[in-house]
Parts: structure tokens; C-alpha cells; sequence
């Protein structure tokens, strides 16, 4: 995850990997590739899911309409 010149956060979603260990090896390869090698290995993020588990239970919304609903509070 990172800002572009706009300030706006860009994720790219790499994979889905048996372990931790395994999702690590994959980022020491991909920050030696162009693009990713701009930006420091802080800036990856490995999240772990359960399997046959879904997000979103509750639907969603996107970053403008979370943003007017905080500013409603």
C-alpha cells in the first residue's frame, strides 16, 4: 500500500500464500522488480484470512461516502 501524487492509497493485491514465511519470500523477490522497487518493504502488508470465510457481511461503501458519513458525525 502506497500514496500516489495525488495522495490517494493504491493497494495491489500479490497473492494468497499457505504461510507467512512463504507471502515473505514472495516480497523479497517482487521489490527487486520495477515498480515495486520504489518503495520500502515496510509498504507491504500480509493479512491473514481464514478459508471459507468472505468479507463485506454487511455490504460496502466507498472511500467518498465514508468520508460524508464521518463528516455527518
Amino acid at each position: 500500500t502506497y500514496n500516489n501524487e495525488e495522495m490517494d492509497e493504491v493497494s495491489k493485491f500479490i497473492g494468497v500464500f499457505s504461510s507467512i514465511e512463504k507471502a515473505d519470500i514472495v516480497i523479497d523477490y517482487l521489490i527487486t522488480k520495477p515498480g515495486f522497487n520504489k518503495y520500502l518493504k515496510e509498504n507491504f502488508i500480509i493479512s491473514l484470512s481464514k478459508l471459507n470465510e468472505y468479507g463485506w457481511k454487511e455490504g460496502f461503501c466507498s472511500w467518498g461516502d465514508a468520508y460524508e458519513f464521518q463528516n455527518k458525525q
